[in-house]
């Protein structure tokens, strides 16, 4: 695979986890496949592999503008870039193959990003996350059975729900403590 903005170099196939990405060996640019982009992240802080990256989807604070660069899996198409005002990220994305090409250090600047977003989060936004993976692993176990990665995803939603509620509500926490202490079961 040829890399897009040098347009002369053959890229190199590196793995990231269990994810095989192509990295450019001149200018540090990656190419990501298809939903690959949250597999990289859930890779690189397990934490944040249960959060669907959205945030140019979800968004309406950003911009999309042409790019000069093709697609470099889908040579008759061009990538669109799209950047985040909030998040000062972007993305060269590819309208046919949904593949995803990060500039040098976008990756890191992504998975900052992505961890400033859940720090924002509540414990509210938590519980409501919960209640989304599960209903995601219930409507999906019709098609097929429930995949350990959902599991992870949905184990650590309430992981960093329970981190969530011993630092809003600390008073709380001591209390079950306390009881749970007094009350051996």
């Amino acid at each position: 695979m040829q890399c897009p903005r040098c347009k002369v170099v053959n890229m190199q196939t590196t793995k990231m986890g269990s994810v095989v990405i192509e990295e450019c060996t001149r200018c540090s640019g990656i190419w990501l496949d298809q939903g690959e982009l949250d597999q990289t992240i859930g890779t690189a802080d397990p934490d944040l592999r249960w959060l669907n990256i959205d945030f140019w989807k979800a968004n309406s604070d950003f911009t999309v503008a042409p790019n000069s660069m093709g697609c470099p899996k889908c040579s008759r198409y061009y990538l669109t870039r799209l950047k985040d005002r909030a998040t000062e990220t972007s993305v060269a994305l590819c309208s046919n193959c949904q593949g995803i090409w990060l500039d040098a250090n976008q990756l890191h600047a992504i998975i900052q990003a992505v961890t400033r977003c859940a720090n924002r989060m509540d414990s509210a936004d938590y519980v409501k996350e919960s209640l989304r993976q599960v209903a995601d692993m219930i409507s999906a176990a019709s098609e097929n059975p429930v995949s350990l990665s959902r599991w992870r995803d949905l184990k650590a939603v309430l992981r960093m729900l329970k981190f969530r509620i011993y630092s809003e509500h600390p008073k709380l926490v001591s209390m079950l403590v306390g009881a749970q202490k007094s009350l051996p079961l």
